[in-house]
Order: structure tokens, then C-alpha cells, then sequence
């Protein structure tokens, strides 16, 4: 692995073919964000900011595929400003009782946005909470983080569950499976 600054705004990451192989990762897992490849990006920026004094503290990592060739892959991961926006959030569930058991919690009268897939064994709820809305962001990121892991997605790792994933129930998933 090998991670080299372009400026203060922009790095490199570039995994070998060995790499690969070490890590026993393949370009399906970088396309689907596999918790491998989630480490080894970290592995990667924390490398850049000990040896190469690349801050992102404070900023939002955009990674895009640069070149991909037989021999490896490199990423160009540039640092913006943060944005205020608060994106979608994901909840992974191993079990729909798990997530059922969530939606009792939810408040009657908190309307949320969300939405329930399905994609290879784990449910996954994304969430939309409105950024003004200090219940509905402490719901997903406080109380909900006691109950599974909560992350922010992008728009397009969204857009891959819904593509991919089996909807289970497209629109208030947790105000419908409250009822239950």
C-alpha cells in the first residue's frame, strides 16, 4: 500500500496487486464498502496524516476511483470543507425482531423519514432525520447507537441498497413495523 500527498487538499492511495491479495480483498469489496476495505481506508489516512501531515480533522473525504490496471488500484481521496447537511444515516440489523424492536421506541409523533432493505442477510434501515430537528437527530445517533451501529452514507451508497438490496418497506418503515 502506498499513499503519497498531491497538496494539502489531496492524497493518493494506491493498493497493489499484493495487497490485494494479502488483504484478501477484491474490487467487489471496495465497490460495496466491506468492512476490509473500511479499514484498510482508514489504515491509509491515518498513514497520510502521521507521515505526510495530511489534517481531516474537521473535513469530509470525498474517494474516487483514479486508475485501475492488473497490477493495482488508486484511489484520489481530496478533503473538503464540512457540510452542514446532515446525510443519510444506515442501521444494520441482523434479525427484522431487531429492528421492530427499534421502531417501539420510536416517539408517535416523530416523523421521521426512513426505510427498510434487505440485502444479503442484514436489514439495513436508512435514515433521513431532518437537520433542524435536535429529536430526531439525537434518535438516530444517540439512542439508536445503543441498539447497532449507526453510520452516514452517501447519496450513492443509498442509491446501491435500493438498487441491490430488497425493499421491505419503502416509506416509514418504523412508524409501520411500530404497529406491529
Amino acid at each position: 500500500m502506498k499513499v503519497e500527498k498531491v497538496d494539502d487538499n489531496q492524497i493518493l492511495w494506491s493498493l497493489y496487486k499484493e495487497d490485494m491479495e494479502r488483504n484478501q480483498v477484491s474490487l467487489f469489496d471496495f465497490l460495496t464498502g466491506t468492512p476490509k476495505v473500511k479499514e484498510l481506508f482508514r489504515e491509509a489516512i491515518y498513514l497520510a496524516e502521521k507521515d505526510l501531515s495530511f489534517q481531516v480533522e474537521g473535513y469530509v473525504l470525498s474517494c474516487s476511483l483514479k486508475e485501475l490496471n492488473d497490477e493495482r488500484i488508486t484511489f484520489s481521496i481530496t478533503k473538503r470543507e464540512a457540510i452542514p447537511d446532515i446525510p443519510y444515516l444506515l442501521a444494520s440489523f441482523e434479525s427484522l425482531d431487531e429492528v421492530i424492536g427499534i421502531a417501539g421506541l420510536l416517539s408517535d409523533e416523530m416523523d421521521l423519514a426512513n426505510a427498510l432493505y434487505k440485502l444479503e442477510d442484514n436489514y439495513l434501515l436508512i435514515l433521513n432525520p431532518r437537520k433542524k430537528d435536535e429529536e430526531q437527530i439525537a434518535w438516530c445517533t444517540v439512542n439508536l447507537s445503543e441498539f447497532t451501529e449507526v453510520e452516514a452514507i452517501t447519496p450513492g451508497q443509498r442509491a446501491f441498497i435500493m438498487e441491490h438490496g430488497t425493499c421491505i418497506i419503502g416509506k416509514e418503515a418504523l412508524q409501520r413495523l411500530r404497529e406491529l
